[in-house]
């Protein structure tokens, strides 16, 4: 887990902040702000006892997340934590290697005394290279999908002296560079970009101070009870309900609630449903006007379990009458973004095809447009380390959340 040094931008305080904190509590004012950025998080490792030269900071995309993949008969899962030379220097490493958990982050500011380097790929160019992690053998699979909202930049420093390109860490010779190459590092340079914001976490409709873990990308207000999720230009209200239960030893798990037009396959109501799952059920003439939805993990867990569960929270039941409202029990925190949960849709419905031959003719022409969206949550039994949703046929592990928070 990175560490990353910063400065509370009300009180002055030196602080530290975790790799997948969003929510920052300020240790000495108490002030609580939600951190955002336009596109995604931008670090910098410090050069070490700068000399004259100007220090030069090449770029290195950090990917870290949930990844599926899809070969035509089955859906692969695994999780990626990478980084990868994003200049396409020969002369770099292609990888950070382990600076970013030795070494204390800072965030990218205009006021960085220094040149930074644009980036000549993107996270997408990274991922294509990314092979079947259960058969190394296998040739790159034709259908990927990266999931997680740890998509950022760390810029390390170099300097460049007399043609040679020098460690800003180490202050040890690199390579020797060609004219052309050293050339373009002094000229193509510029100042810092990006942009990142510190929103107060004050509810918009009430002032209320809202609530979240520091991995939260959801905020809830206990006075006027309403969900918010952060964006360009501050917060904006997310539409939440729960599944009413009368019981004891609750929590509440989060789950988007999708409903999605689906360009390739017909499967807009429940009977839809029934018909392309070839499920043992007699259709219900209601059924045909019953809106077919998505329900899928809000938080971040293993993307093997996040199949499973998604299969069984959709598939397994009509989704009874839900309750507009927040719950009043334990909630647990949205960690994973609605954006990344819809983009999991395609695999989730690979998975769970029953026909894979046919599946396998019609994935690359399948393309979803989301119609309606929310938040449910939906309570679980909680018995010792287990989570158990009866109706659902779903245990979850504790043990399997608490990991996932890292993820």
């Amino acid at each position: 887990m990175w560490r990353i040094e910063n400065q509370c931008p009300q009180c002055g305080a030196d602080t530290c902040l975790e790799e997948t904190q969003r929510l920052f509590t300020c240790p000495f004012c108490r002030v609580k702000l939600f951190i955002t950025v336009d596109d995604y998080f931008r670090y910098f490792l410090s050069p070490t006892a700068p000399g004259t030269e100007e220090a030069i900071f090449v770029p290195y995309w950090r990917l870290k997340g949930m990844f599926f993949s899809y070969d035509g008969a089955s859906v692969h899962t695994g999780l990626v934590d990478v980084s990868h030379n994003a200049a396409m220097l020969d002369f770099l490493p292609s990888s950070l290697g382990l600076r970013s958990q030795t070494l204390r982050l800072r965030f990218v500011s205009p006021e960085i005394r220094g040149s930074f380097i644009e980036p000549a790929c993107s996270p997408g160019d990274i991922l294509s290279t990314i092979e079947d992690p259960f058969n190394p053998e296998t040739p790159l699979l034709s259908e990927k999908t990266f999931v997680g909202e740890s998509v950022s930049m760390i810029f390390s420093p170099i300097y460049v002296k007399d043609r040679a390109a020098y460690d800003g860490i180490l202050r040890e010779k690199m390579a020797v560079l060609p004219e052309a190459v050293s050339g373009a590092l002094i000229g193509n340079r510029g100042k810092a970009k990006g942009t990142m914001s510190f929103i107060p976490s004050l509810c918009p409709d009430c002032g209320w101070d809202m609530d979240g873990d520091p991995e939260s990308v959801v905020l809830t207000c206990g006075n006027c009870r309403s969900a918010w999720g952060a964006s360009r230009k501050g917060f904006e209200k997310v539409p939440c309900s729960f599944l009413p239960l009368e019981e004891d030893s609750l929590l509440y798990l989060p789950f988007w609630k999708m409903e999605a037009e689906i360009k390739g396959i017909r499967l807009d109501s429940y009977a839809d449903a029934v018909r392309f799952f070839n499920w043992p059920k007699a259709i219900k003439r209601e059924w045909e006007e019953l809106p077919f939805c998505w329900l899928t993990p809000a938080f971040k867990i293993n993307p093997e379990l996040y199949l499973r569960i998604s299969q069984r929270m959709t598939f397994q039941a009509i989704i009874p009458s839900l309750k507009s409202d927040l719950p009043g029990g334990s909630l647990y925190p949205v960690t994973l973004p609605l954006k990344e949960s819809f983009e999991t849709l395609r695999m989730i419905l690979a998975h769970s095809a029953v026909s894979k031959k046919d599946m396998a003719v019609t994935f690359p022409s399948l393309r979803f447009a989301m119609k309606k969206s929310g938040l449910v949550y939906w309570p679980f039994h909680v018995s010792g380390t287990e989570l158990i949703r009866p109706d659902r046929q779903l245990s979850i592990q504790a043990n399997a959340l608490k990991w996932g928070k890292n993820i």
